[in-house]
């Protein structure tokens, strides 16, 4: 981060390239603090906006009985676009005269649900009006006000200048800007440009009371569009840690997940995406960054296709035992588990069933590599001391284990709590 106006995403991907599947990961957020304190205003004020709005309970009060209502206040909206540089200047065309267009179709609308209220107010006066001849002459009056409000509701649906203007469509926007309507463009998808703007919004009401009404009811029914225009640097979502960082220093993050085991998983690539905004509304996106490849060890290594069984279906046995080396696990144990041999304890280990294996590699032959799965199982399971042991007599038997053990992860919490092993494998590795 080089400057207190800009926002730094920081996004790590891991893409599993056996399984050609990518899995994005929360992302880092590294703010200055102007641009935090930027986000923060345009919340402050969408949510002082929002408190300034009347609840429909209150409007009698407010826009009919009070005497000291300025019947004078004014409405208007407006938006301000920065000038911006020359690849933006169509995108910033189109984006005010789609807000010239719904301020027209606001302010159109606003007039119709006037219109409709002064007729509605011309129905109930006519309904008093007949109500009261009715009465005076005795007759009954009781469905009065229902008839002039039906007539009310037949002159609106009959008559074109009481209809609501729509939502705009593809044939509203000019042709020179049908691609930004189609595609949802905005400014921020043009990439690589500063983009300056500021935009406020500015309320008033007209000289009648039913258009402080009206007014007060669009923006209670439109509160999202409203925030999208104020809150113009929304919070980010799905993030992992909000940093607000010091240009003038270093900065270094600790980033830690956890990922799901698939079958057929074995490399996987973690990417990093930069995407750089500025409170001008400049973007900047940095290439994707190659940063570490792991390569997932599995107990299914250990599988072999020598070991033939004694009993069983042989066929099923290799078709087993070629699972589990490419990582099938379910499918493997699904084939293995009648067989009870060394494959088939690496199988329920391989999902998730350590003591299992472990029960059952107490009946095959103490090879030294089974000796080594003892424990790694052993391990896994806290059996500490059998783990020693198990992992003492392979080294011994064969001293290739011990150079494996050495750099064996399975082996990190053994070597912490057993004092002096890892010192006793070392000595192995020296002998002949």
């Amino acid at each position: 981060l080089i400057d207190n106006n800009w926002r730094i995403l920081l996004t790590p991907k891991v893409v599993v390239t056996d399984l050609d599947s990518t899995l994005t990961l929360p992302s880092v957020v590294l703010k200055g603090s102007e641009f935090k304190a930027l986000q923060q205003k345009q919340y402050a004020e969408y949510e002082q906006f929002v408190s300034g709005l009347v609840s429909p309970e209150k409007y009698n009060k407010l826009f009919v009985n009070s005497a000291g209502i300025d019947r004078d206040m004014k409405s208007q909206q407006q938006l301000y676009f920065g000038v911006a540089k020359a690849q933006r200047d169509r995108m910033i065309a189109y984006e005010e005269w789609k807000l010239r267009w719904e301020q027209e179709r606001m302010r159109y609308n606003i007039n119709i649900l006037r219109m409709r209220k002064e007729l509605n107010q011309e129905y109930q006066r006519k309904a008093i009006v007949r109500r009261y001849d009715r009465y005076m002459q005795g007759r009954d009056s009781s469905n009065i006000g229902g008839y002039f409000y039906s007539l009310y509701q037949e002159e609106v649906a009959r008559k074109k200048k009481y209809q609501f203007r729509g939502e705009m469509t593809i044939n509203d926007v000019p042709s020179r800007f049908r691609d930004f309507f189609e595609n949802n463009t905005t400014l921020e998808d043009l990439q690589n440009f500063n983009v300056t703007s500021s935009d406020s919004l500015l309320f008033a009401s007209t000289q009648l009371k039913q258009r402080e009404v009206a007014k007060n009811d669009y923006f209670l029914n439109n509160t999202d569009d409203v925030k999208k225009n104020m809150v113009r640097f929304p919070y980010e979502e799905n993030v992992k840690e909000e940093v607000i960082a010091d240009p003038s220093s270093d900065w270094t993050y600790f980033y830690n997940a956890e990922i799901p085991l698939e079958d057929g998983m074995k490399t996987l690539k973690v990417l990093l995406d930069a995407r750089v905004l500025a409170i001008d509304r400049s973007v900047w996106n940095n290439p994707q960054a190659d940063l570490l490849t792991y390569t997932i060890n599995s107990l299914a290594d250990y599988a072999d296709l020598q070991l033939t069984p004694k009993e069983g279906n042989l066929a099923t046995w290799r078709m087993g035992v070629h699972a589990l080396k490419e990582r099938r696990y379910k499918t493997a144990l699904n084939l293995l588990e009648e067989f009870n041999d060394m494959n088939t304890a690496i199988a329920y280990a391989c999902n998730g069933q350590a003591q299992k294996a472990v029960s059952i590699l107490a009946g095959v032959p103490p090879l030294p590599v089974v000796n080594y799965l003892k424990a790694i199982l052993n391990t896994r399971i806290k059996n500490y001391q059998a783990g020693v042991d198990c992992l003492l007599e392979a080294c011994r038997e064969d001293k290739r284990f011990a150079f494996r053990a050495e750099a064996d992860t399975e082996f990190t919490l053994l070597f912490q709590r057993a004092y002096g092993l890892l010192q006793e494998i070392k000595k192995m590795q020296d002998k002949k």
